[in-house]
């Protein structure tokens, strides 16, 4: 017997969002109400990180700067991602849905940016683990006191 997807259509995430906080987490991580929000700047692109480090949440909020703002609407389909070795998004792609289009601005600010994106990754994203698995063993450490 095939299995469906749990939730699949706006109607049903709508409750779990909601009743999880994760949109006024990621509200409040957009607005910068957080303290601890590492902000990044890159070519046309910025962007702010929030851990909470009480659960495995975390909020990458992505901006596009004044510059960058000559908005196309057309879209990029993910071949074209492929045929640039971009596979960054490949995420998406599902057996149900193996093909994907991204708004061809944002693929071109990911794409002007993703060196930058992945020094990131490697420093300050191992940083925030780090400060995570530190918390971890304390916690783990408490209760076997």
């Amino acid at each position: 017997m095939a299995q469906s997807a749990l939730l699949s259509s706006g109607v049903e995430l709508a409750p779990l969002v909601i009743s999880t906080g994760l949109l006024r987490r990621s509200w409040d991580a957009i607005s910068s109400r957080y303290e601890g929000i590492v902000s990044n700047k890159g070519e046309g692109l910025s962007w702010k990180v929030y851990k909470d480090f009480d659960s495995d949440f975390m909020i990458i909020a992505f901006e596009a700067t004044s510059d960058s703002f000559n908005f196309q609407a057309d879209l990029t389909p993910s071949s074209a991602l492929r045929e640039e070795n971009f596979l960054h998004f490949d995420f998406l792609c599902t057996k149900a849905n193996p093909v994907f289009s991204i708004n061809s601005t944002a693929f071109s600010l990911f794409y002007r940016n993703h060196q930058r994106l992945d020094e990131w990754k490697k420093s300050d994203f191992e940083r925030l683990m780090m400060c995570v698995l530190i918390k971890l063993i304390n916690s783990v450490l408490n209760l076997a006191v």
